[in-house]
């Protein structure tokens, strides 16, 4: 298939499907605004503003199958239908503003429930669907009725790591950070670590890769709780994460969020070779209870209590994680994309 994916902002998911995509000898036309190089793709047309998108569509336009657009954001979409009205669009929809807000919080206007504009009219002009987990399938088949598969965000078997760099113990958490006042919407509140860092800070060490560790006000907050190991890019993360004895998913502040999440940060953790800890995180909780591949726990003494058991997660996790690579799912995205080109 020629294939174009198109992205305001290249994810570690694009990169994923991309390298499970590319080697099964789909042609790939990346439209963004960035490039990992590591990645696989036939062609590459760098854009950042909605002009420039829509040049690039009308140049690639008669050479493509299907345009593959990867929120967020989401608008690119509109720009592909009214630029190429007969093609078809399948939306990888990893981010939803409705999977992080109940429905009537933070209303401004009385009488109305939260809409996200953007989001319903780009839903409204798909032809298909791709999202990270089956809770998020079954919201978004409350606002259309197109065809929908869940893709998680799994690592390709290449990406796969057998033995850490070195040897640094403790409990890591990466991605994304936010702090008490920094943001007012009440969304940004699940990656508020403060609870959880200050109440084991002392009885584990905490390890953090964040990009945003050069942020004073960041820093000042939580500095005395954790040790910042900085950014890392990509390859780089798998190589490190090894080092630890867990690996954070999820947070013991409970959140909306955590209902349809499906964390890269688990998936990369399998791919790098470390057990996770979860908390609320329902779609990895399935599989940890299935595969012992890591802790449920509600409360962080649960961990403290287990700490150990470390060695045993990490031998079940290296036995059994080549059943949750990318390669082994990615033939139901392909399907989609043959149903939506049918059509």
């Amino acid at each position: 298939m020629r294939i174009a994916f198109i992205a305001k902002r290249p994810c570690v998911r694009l990169g994923k499907e991309l390298n499970a995509l590319v080697p099964l000898g789909h042609e790939i036309t990346l439209i963004a605004d960035g490039l990992d190089i590591t990645k696989p793709y036939s062609n590459f047309i760098y854009c950042n503003q909605p002009g420039e998108f829509a040049q690039a569509i009308r140049l690639v336009k008669d050479k493509i199958d299907l345009f593959v657009v990867h929120n967020e954001p989401t608008w690119p979409v509109a720009i592909v239908r009214e630029e190429a009205p007969e093609a078809k669009i399948v939306l990888d929809y990893h981010d939803s503003q409705y999977w992080y807000f109940p429905s009537q919080e933070e209303v401004m206007a009385p009488n109305e429930s939260v809409r996200w504009y953007e989001e319903d009219y780009s839903v409204a002009m798909c032809d298909g669907f791709v999202v990270p987990s089956d809770t998020c399938k079954e919201e978004l088949k409350t606002r259309t009725d197109r065809p929908i598969v869940v893709l998680p965000p799994l690592c390709s078997r290449s990406e796969f790591r057998y033995q850490g760099l070195a040897w640094a113990g403790g409990l890591v958490s990466q991605g994304g950070h936010s702090i008490p006042g920094l943001y007012s919407r009440v969304a940004e509140h699940w990656r508020d670590y403060t609870k959880l860092y200050t109440y084991l800070n002392g009885k584990c060490g905490i390890f953090v890769y964040c990009p945003r560790v050069d942020e004073e006000v960041f820093k000042a907050h939580y500095a005395p709780l954790v040790t910042f190991l900085g950014k890392a890019v990509y390859d780089t993360l798998l190589d490190k994460l090894g080092e630890h004895s867990w690996n954070l998913v999820g947070n013991w502040t409970e959140h909306r969020v955590w209902q349809f999440s499906a964390p890269n940060k688990f998936y990369d953790a399998l791919a790098a070779g470390v057990p996770s800890v979860v908390f609320n995180t329902q779609s990895i909780i399935d599989i940890i209870e299935e595969e012992k591949f890591g802790l449920i726990v509600n409360h962080p003494d649960e961990l403290l209590a287990a700490w150990d058991s470390h060695s045993e997660c990490r031998k079940n996790l290296m036995l059994k994680r080549s059943k949750y690579c990318m390669e082994n799912f990615i033939g139901r995205v392909e399907d989609l994309y043959k149903t939506v080109i049918a059509q």
